[in-house]
């Protein structure tokens, strides 16, 4: 089997304290709630490391000791794993950005991060391609969904994403494709983010929106979240 060409790094959003998930996230961070006897990051974890990803830098906050206990350096996994702890909430941005920094290495071109509360299946590969065929300063793996009440909806000219709408009437919009959680970004891209805290979503990608430096991959295989009570019921009966 030929070698799969992924970005040498990922970083993992693990730091959030899981509210909409009380009163298990009062106990347990959430990357470390069960799916079928699995942390749901550690499943997050394997399908990394199926498409060919070694080294990887976790973002934490809540209840961080008990993360790094239970992953450690990562080698139970086949995987390299780091740790860039949050003193304070720095948002999805903020903690990208002091995880790139924690990671120690020479700025590999392009960085894959991913939310850590999302059980998915993705052709990496097939992303970084796009991404850099479109040369785009930044990638975001969409989904599509049929309902897509509570959800951001991306809007596309070809692979383009070219504006989103938050939590639109599903009886009005057309698009119904979302934001699965996993981006491809160039390193150089962090130097015209803001400050800490920001969101990466909301402070960064919004901006970039129509200006031809923003493009979606359309993932096919499986994607459940698990960010509330009811999405990780379903995630445990369909995973």
């Amino acid at each position: 089997m030929p070698k799969l060409v992924v970005p040498d790094l990922v970083i993992m959003l693990a730091g959030g304290e899981g509210t909409r998930l009380r009163p298990i996230t009062y106990e347990i961070p959430k990357p470390l709630i069960p799916v079928h006897g699995k942390p749901v990051s550690e499943h997050i974890i394997m399908e990394l490391a199926r498409n060919g990803v070694r080294d990887i830098v976790m973002a934490i906050g809540y209840k961080a000791e008990m993360i790094e206990r239970h992953f450690g350096d990562g080698s139970a996994l086949g995987v390299r794993i780091k740790y860039s702890v949050e003193d304070k909430p720095l948002g999805t941005g903020g903690a990208a950005a002091a995880a790139l920094s924690a990671s120690k290495t020479d700025g590999p071109d392009d960085i894959v991060v991913t939310t850590a509360d999302n059980l998915f299946e993705i052709d990496l590969a097939g992303m970084y391609k796009l991404h850099r065929r479109a040369s785009a300063l930044a990638t975001i793996a969409v989904r599509h969904v049929d309902d897509v009440a509570g959800y951001g909806v991306v809007e596309l000219s070809g692979s383009e994403i070219t504006s989103f709408i938050e939590k639109p009437d599903p009886k009005v919009t057309r698009s119904r494709l979302i934001n699965a959680g996993i981006y491809i970004i160039r390193s150089e891209a962090f130097a015209r983010m803001p400050d800490a805290p920001f969101s990466m979503e909301r402070d960064f990608f919004h901006k970039i929106a129509g200006t031809g430096a923003l493009h979606a991959f359309s993932m096919q295989g499986r994607w459940l979240p698990i960010d509330t009570m009811e999405r990780y019921e379903r995630a445990i009966k369909e995973w």
